[in-house]
């Protein structure tokens, strides 16, 4: 493992899923220096096989991993950091006038340094606190992306796991686009009819033969291969073989980001705010990619928007070196003026 010392990276990656692995690879291709830093934990830990991603359908996610690693290991410029960053700020570098660089520290004190940084520790997901079972069936029996998750228990009746929006119903669709069998959506208690979008939703739920259970579940065991079993409150019980439920998410490292400056959108899924097309925040040096940073939580679009990251620094880079020539040239022009007194054509050496 490589030690925090006087070196300057060209950028500083938090966070080693696909976006973070991306980005240094991005890097890696036009022989800028990076460290990737990882806490080794990952939100979709109990997911087994990634899918949607074009050649690589079914890899298990510790595999995918693995391989973007030794990859962008072939090339040299990265060093991969197994800690945890725990702060981050903006320092003056030494003997640069201007020149602004980004310090990290990580949980065991040790300082590191880069021009630039890309944001990608990913999400988290606020699970609900009602529901006993939930965390241990999440990405194994419980999904909440059918592009994702689905296909390969589609040929058994599942379910949609609360109905808090009408978003929901677009669940049900996907659903029956895949041809489940049977649906049932279990609301764990009363649905709030007095939200029209939401009664609305529901009733074209019910128009599509799909079945509505309101009763308050206790907890969630899982079936294995089977699926997962509703246990209601009552003591009976209802078989999954899938649950399709989005929770809430918010920014991993949230306060880190805050002491940057970094705006964050605040809201039912947080969002560290990104503009297009490389993905930098509203701190200059500074991107975003992945989870962090979109609602469209998925491992291809992570890895697309950390080859735009990487490529966003390599031309910040580029111009910050032909700034810094630039302004070289014009203090030799100032010099040679005064020199041989030529005042009265300040831009002569330039023409």
């Amino acid at each position: 493992m490589p030690s925090a010392d006087t070196r300057i990276y060209d950028a500083l990656v938090l966070g080693a899923g696909p976006a973070g692995l991306s980005a240094a690879l991005a890097l890696s291709r036009v022989h800028r220096t990076a460290a990737v830093f990882s806490s080794k934990e990952f939100r979709n830990a109990n997911t087994h096989v990634a899918h949607t991603i074009l050649t690589r359908d079914g890899v298990d996610p510790i595999v995918l991993r693995d391989l973007g690693r030794k990859e962008i290991e072939g090339y040299g410029y990265v060093d991969f950091v197994e800690k945890r960053i725990v702060h981050a700020k903006t320092v003056e570098e030494e003997g640069s006038a201007n020149a602004t660089l980004f310090e990290v520290e990580d949980s065991d004190g040790s300082a590191w340094k880069g021009r630039k940084i890309v944001l990608a520790m990913g999400s988290r997901d606020i699970f609900p606190s009602d529901i006993k079972g939930y965390a241990k069936n999440r990405g194994r029996n419980i999904y909440q992306c059918l592009f994702c998750d689905g296909h390969e228990r589609s040929h058994m009746p599942a379910g949609v796991l609360t109905f808090p929006s009408p978003f929901y119903l677009h669940y049900v669709l996907t659903m029956m686009s895949l041809s489940v069998p049977s649906i049932t959506i279990f609301t764990n208690g009363s649905v709030n009819r007095s939200d029209k979008a939401v009664a609305d939703a529901l009733a074209v739920a019910n128009a599509k033969g799909v079945t509505l259970d309101e009763r308050k579940i206790a907890q969630l065991d899982d079936a294995g291969d089977k699926g997962v079993d509703i246990v209601f409150e009552d003591g009976s019980r209802a078989r999954a073989a899938f649950l399709v439920h989005k929770p809430p998410t918010g920014v991993v490292a949230a306060d880190l980001v805050r002491e940057l400056g970094v705006d964050i959108i605040e809201g039912t899924d947080s969002l560290v705010k990104r503009n297009d097309p490389f993905g930098e925040t509203n701190v200059k040096g500074v991107f975003v990619a992945g989870d962090a940073g979109t609602l469209l939580k998925q491992v291809m679009g992570g890895m697309a928007q950390g080859a735009t990251a990487g490529a966003g620094i390599h031309n910040q880079r580029c111009q910050q070196e032909i700034e810094r020539v630039m302004a070289d040239l014009k203090s030799v022009e100032v010099e040679d003026v005064k020199a041989k007194g030529l005042e009265k054509e300040p831009g002569a050496l330039l023409k």
